[in-house]
């Protein structure tokens, strides 16, 4: 369970960056955005490896389904927000990126509570 935690406390270092990011308004803040959603992503493969693993030698059905439910949802919420926002169109409509974002912020947040307080 040491595994998870670190990983989904590297993932909270990633939403900080994230947050990071979105508060400034310089011209390197959409390459740093690029690479941030790259790492992102490599992060959340790398945290359902290590679950699947640790639950692997400990079952918990429940737990995998919720973890997997929440995963998907992010993971949904992502997608969406990237699709509809690429790093080079997020100056177009300033008000609309930040709604996108405030939400999947927020989904985010959520999922790295749930998994911190579930695999303590």
């Amino acid at each position: 369970m040491q595994a998870i935690a670190q990983q989904f406390g590297l993932l909270g270092q990633i939403y900080q960056q994230f947050v990071d990011i979105s508060e400034r308004d310089d011209p390197r803040r959409k390459q740093d955005l690029v690479t941030a959603r790259r790492v992102l992503q490599e992060g959340l493969q790398q945290l359902e490896i290590i679950v699947k693993e640790a639950l692997e030698d400990m079952p918990n059905a429940e737990l995998m389904r919720d973890f997997s439910t929440r995963l998907t949802q992010l993971r949904s919420s992502l997608a969406y927000h990237q699709g509809s926002w690429p790093a080079v169109l997020i100056d177009e409509d300033k008000e609309g990126y930040r709604a996108s974002l405030d939400e999947v912020q927020q989904v985010f947040a959520d999922f790295l509570m749930w998994g911190k307080k579930s695999f303590q």
